[in-house]
């Protein structure tokens, strides 16, 4: 099976799509087979994508010709984050002490998803 994808997904989809790593895989002709292939594959590759922050993808396979199929995979936009607010509750909010300071401090500046990063 062909993947037509842009080059920002195109890596990861080869590397954990199933249909994209067999190399015998053949798609059924019509049918239940075929139809559970299709929305298998379709699940998995939105549910892959959502990962990586592409919440709006579209996907299908294409019959191009004969048995030859392809996945394409338009992921839309990527999601980002624009803006962290970190508060704090209980103890650790109401401590006023250096080492509640420190920690509040280092949790905020470590955290894994700052503005601009995506989703």
């Amino acid at each position: 099976m062909a993947l037509e994808a842009p080059d920002a997904v195109s890596a990861l989809l080869r590397q954990h799509v199933r249909v994209l790593k067999s190399a015998e895989l053949t798609v059924p002709e019509v049918g239940p087979d075929q139809t559970a292939l299709v929305r298998r594959t379709r699940r998995e590759v939105v549910d892959l994508l959502s990962t990586e922050g592409y919440f709006k993808s579209e996907v299908r396979l294409d019959r191009r010709s004969g048995d030859r199929w392809t996945l394409v995979v338009e992921p839309g936009v990527r999601a980002a984050i624009t803006a962290v607010d970190i508060g704090f509750e209980g103890e650790l909010a109401s401590a006023s002490d250096a080492e509640a300071a420190a920690l509040r401090d280092s949790l905020r500046e470590n955290w894994a998803l700052p503005v601009g990063r995506p989703f």
